[in-house]
Formats: C-alpha cells, sequence, structure tokens
C-alpha cells in the first residue's frame, strides 16, 4: 500500500473512531444528567477528573510503543522485547492506581466543597471504580501501541467503536433502574476491560509471533521506554494536568452545578479537538519512518499538506458551531442550560482553533526526535495556565468560566504562535512558503464564510425558518466554500481521478 493511501486509510479510521466515540460520549450526556442530576454530574465529573493524571502515563506509554515498534516491526524479536516491558510496566501501574484510587476516595469528600455531604458515599465508591476503569485502560494502551505502530489504526479504532458503543446501550439500560453515578462508572469499567480483552485478541491474531513474556523483561528495551516517556509524559501529560487542573479548581472554589456547567460546555470542543488530534497523530509512525530513511524532503510536504487539511477541517467546523452554539445546546440539552454556558462554549471553542490547525507538528516534532524544547514548553504552559486560573478564580471571574478563558489565551500563545514557529525553524521550511501552501487559502474560505453565514442569517428569518434549516444550509455553504477555495486543487485532481477510472468503463 502506497503511503499517501495508508495515511488517508489511517487518517479516515481515526477520524471515524473519533467522531463515532465523541458523538456516543454526546448521546450520553443528557442521559446521565437526566437521570442523575446537575449536581449528581458535576460529582462524578469531578471524581475522574481528580483522577485522570494517572491517564498521563497511560498515553505517554501507548505513544512509546507504538513508536519503538515502529522503528522495530521488521524484526519480531525486538517488538516483542519492547511489547513485554511495556506490558509489565503498565500492568504494575494499574495495580497501583486501583491501590491509589482506594486511599484517595477516603479523603476526596474534604478535599472539595464542590461535593455535598449526602453525596460522599457515592463519591468514595465512584472514586475507587474510576481507578479500576483507568487500569484497564493501562492494559488495553500497551495493544493499542502495537497496533498502531504497525499502522493498524482501523483495527485498534474498530475496538474503540464497540466498547464506547457497548458503554452508551448498557448505561442507557441501567439507569432506567438505577439511577446512580455509581451505576454510570460501573458501566464504564465494563466497557473498558470488554475494551481491553479484545484490543488484546486483535494484536495477537494480526501481529504475528507476538508473545508477551514478562519473567524475562529486557532492561533496555525498559529503559529506553521510560527515556522516550519521560519527554512524552511531560508533554501530553502537561497538557492532560492542565486540562483536568482547570476542573478541579472550579471543584476547589465552586459548586458541584458549577463543575457540571462547564463539563458540559466542555464537551463539544473537546469533541472537535479529539477528532482533530487523532487524524493527526496518525502521521507519527509514517514521519518516524521517513526520518529513519533520511527522507526530510517528503516530512516538509506531508507537514504543509497537512498543515492545510487540518485548517480546512478545524475552521469549517469551528465556523458552524460557534454561530450556532446556542441552538446545538437547545437541540443537545433541551433547553435546559444558562447563557453562561453558551459563552463558555464558544469561548472554548475559540481555543481549539490553534491546536487544530497547528496540531500536526507535534507528531512531526515527536517523529524527528525533537523532544527537548517540546517538553519545555510543555511545562511552562502548564503552570502558566494553572497560575493564572489561580489568580482570576479568586472572584475575577465567575469559577465555571476561568478555565475557559485561561485555556483560550494560553493555547493561541503556545499552539497558535510559538509551535508552529518553532517547527518550520527546524525543518527549514521558508515562512511565507509555508503561509501560503498551507494557511492563506483556508483563511480567506473562513472569512468569506462568516460573511456568507451573516448573510444567510438576514434572508432566513430566525423566528420563522427552523434552526436545524439554517444549521444545514450554512454547513452546506460553508463546505462548499472551502471545496472551492481550500481544496480547489484538490477536488480537480479528484474528479479528474473518477473520470479516468470511471469514464473508461462507460467506453468498454
Amino acid at each position: 500500500m502506497s503511503l499517501k493511501r495508508r495515511l488517508i486509510l489511517n487518517a479516515g479510521s481515526s477520524w471515524a473512531s473519533t467522531a463515532t466515540s465523541g458523538i456516543l460520549g454526546l448521546v450520553l450526556i443528557p442521559i446521565i444528567l437526566k437521570s442523575v442530576g446537575t449536581s449528581g454530574y458535576g460529582v462524578w465529573a469531578l471524581v475522574s477528573s481528580s483522577l485522570s493524571y494517572i491517564v498521563i502515563l497511560d498515553t505517554a506509554f501507548s505513544l512509546a510503543v507504538n513508536r519503538f515498534v515502529a522503528f522495530s516491526r521488521g524484526d519480531i524479536k525486538e517488538v516483542n522485547r519492547f511489547a513485554s516491558a511495556s506490558f509489565l510496566i503498565l500492568g504494575s501501574l494499574a495495580i497501583a492506581t486501583v491501590i491509589v484510587a482506594t486511599l484517595f476516595s477516603f479523603i476526596i469528600s474534604d478535599i472539595f466543597s464542590a461535593i455535598p455531604k449526602e453525596a460522599e458515599r457515592s463519591a468514595q465508591i465512584t472514586c475507587i471504580l474510576v481507578g479500576c476503569t483507568l487500569a484497564c485502560k493501562m492494559i488495553e494502551s500497551n495493544f493499542r501501541g502495537i497496533l498502531q505502530g504497525y499502522e493498524y489504526y482501523t483495527m485498534s479504532n474498530l475496538v474503540t467503536i464497540l466498547a464506547n458503543l457497548m458503554r452508551l446501550v448498557f448505561t442507557a439500560i441501567i439507569l432506567l433502574f438505577w439511577k446512580s453515578i455509581i451505576a454510570v462508572q460501573l458501566i464504564f469499567m465494563i466497557s473498558a476491560a470488554f475494551s481491553a480483552l479484545i484490543m488484546y485478541i486483535f494484536a495477537k491474531k494480526t501481529v504475528g509471533q507476538l508473545e508477551i513474556d514478562i519473567f524475562h523483561v529486557s532492561k533496555d528495551a525498559a529503559r529506553k521506554l521510560f527515556y522516550y516517556t519521560t519527554h512524552s509524559v511531560s508533554r501530553n501529560g502537561s497538557s492532560m494536568v492542565m486540562f483536568s487542573t482547570m476542573t478541579l479548581l472550579i471543584g476547589w472554589k465552586g459548586t458541584s452545578d458549577d463543575v457540571a456547567v462547564y463539563n458540559v460546555a466542555s464537551r463539544v470542543p473537546e469533541f472537535v479537538r479529539g477528532l482533530l488530534a487523532g487524524t493527526q497523530n496518525v502521521f507519527l509512525p509514517s514521519v518516524s519512518n521517513l526520518f529513519a530513511s533520511n527522507n526530510t524532503a517528503t516530512i516538509k510536504t506531508i507537514v504543509k499538506k497537512g498543515t492545510q487539511l487540518s485548517a480546512v477541517l478545524t475552521l469549517g467546523i469551528l465556523v458552524v458551531l460557534f454561530v450556532f452554539t446556542r441552538e446545538i445546546l437547545t437541540f443537545w440539552l433541551g433547553g435546559d442550560f444558562s447563557e453562561q454556558m453558551v459563552l463558555i462554549m464558544q469561548v472554548l471553542i475559540v481555543s481549539v482553533i490553534p491546536s487544530g490547525i497547528f496540531g500536526i507538528w507535534f507528531p512531526v516534532l515527536v517523529g524527528i526526535g525533537h523532544l527537548r524544547w517540546l517538553t519545555i514548553l510543555a511545562i511552562t504552559t502548564m503552570v502558566a495556565s494553572i497560575v493564572l486560573a489561580i489568580i482570576l478564580i479568586q472572584g475575577f471571574l465567575a469559577a465555571a468560566l476561568v478555565p475557559a478563558v485561561v485555556l483560550a489565551l494560553i493555547m493561541w500563545i503556545h499552539q497558535g504562535m510559538w509551535l508552529p514557529l518553532y517547527g518550520i525553524y527546524k525543518l527549514g521550511i521558508p515562512l511565507f512558503e509555508y503561509f501560503r501552501e498551507s494557511l492563506y487559502r483556508p483563511i480567506v474560505a473562513t472569512v468569506i464564510s462568516l460573511a456568507a453565514i451573516w448573510g444567510l442569517n438576514h434572508i432566513f428569518s430566525q423566528d420563522t425558518t427552523p434552526w436545524i434549516i439554517r444549521f444545514i444550509c450554512a454547513g452546506i455553504v460553508v463546505m462548499v466554500i472551502f471545496a472551492a477555495i481550500s481544496l480547489r486543487k484538490e477536488v480537480v485532481d479528484f474528479t479528474i481521478h473518477m473520470k479516468k477510472r470511471y469514464g473508461g468503463i462507460g467506453k468498454q
């Protein structure tokens, strides 16, 4: 399979997985809210966030296994060395996670004022179940890393979709009889265990001669994994710490309702952020292989084209979401939301734009080994965001609004300015060339799209025209504008290809 076709297939399956999982997750929100109430939802979100720091190691080791397997996939012995070392490390961390979650459950109600006294017992049990859920995800991440290192993204993404579908169906069923945050987290734990088991089966069946031997783990493989993971933890972990701490600060100073408002408002922007990141991360193994063969020219081409496609996808989606935020919340939650939630969601949408456009630089720079400054800037960004949030939450802004404002400012400075400039410098791409080939047309399309939506809102009366009609029309107009301006060459090439392929069949 050609590099281009493999990238498209992997990116497409990752996009489908993230989109499906995100949509299923969004469907769950109103179901859980209706069953456990706003306060109960806030407690559940707070407990989940308080333990989410452990996911840093899960994600980091998955990326580490991905990278080393990608380098070693021609040698099954090397693959087994890294797979076994990672499994032993993650298995040990999984056990430690359950222990930590159990101990933490005894003090969690004393730390956060947002947990009311009547919810203390439920919060304690939920905390333990969250620890068990994270433990299952750690085991799963080892086998996901192996599959993705071989670029079997379609298989790992299929497992993710199945697990999320299972979670949605069983959560909806059990909440009919047991309306508790304990029930919600119990189903999440079961679906995580199912996902880990299926991911192992897929990895075992797909990768020939894959063997996990925890009794003869290579110290050298473990050392390399830890070295790479140290940087990965600092980079990816810094982002996770930043996002999780924002929620914890609300729980520290605000109420469970404040936590719920922010958590719900962040779901759609985070869905889009995950959708874009999942599409961008598939470039990591390919860039690693290209860098190993000293093929820098192709990497530059991938970066410029990837930035253009990311910009089109990001701006095309977010323009419509920003304009129709209130209508989307009305449809999603049935009108049960505050104006504060609308404002928070719009600010968070703005915070997604820089990571959506320039997020491709993360897997590219990781793939070519530029880790030090990525690590330093990630830690600096995390610290700056937390300090700024602590200052603003002392009464300068409403507790639920503080994280949104902080993330918008920090993300634009870090990912909207520093990251692309650093990447351009390291790869030696002229700044004007990068702007002209990757960003100019998407920006023009964005400006025209906003003008077109403004015109549509004046043509279609908001009082007489259903919002869904205006939403669909705006989406179609935006798609046409971006296709005509930003993807003109790609559309023409695709049309010519289809004519050559199917035009000949008709003549025959």
